[in-house]
């Protein structure tokens, strides 16, 4: 089974200076994860490219074994 999101060693940056850097897990259908950090550590950012609000400078987060980048807004909605 394959897992439903995967994020591979994802990075954004914003004026030249990455917020979120390197970053790669798998979530699979049913569980749950956390996403915990201090204040300015780039959860907000991170979460923002995982639902397609932003776009990674570097790596690839597929939805579905389909690249994010290649869902309509609509079928993010």
């Amino acid at each position: 089974m394959s897992a439903l999101l995967r994020v591979d060693r994802v990075g954004i940056q914003a004026s030249g200076r990455w917020l979120v850097r390197d970053v790669s897990f798998e979530l699979e259908r049913g569980e749950v994860l956390a996403i915990l950090g201090p204040n300015g550590a780039g959860k907000s950012t991170l979460l923002a490219a995982l639902a397609g609000d932003s776009t990674p400078a570097e790596g690839e987060i597929l939805l579905d074994n389909r690249p994010l980048r290649l869902f309509k807004p609509l079928e993010l909605a």
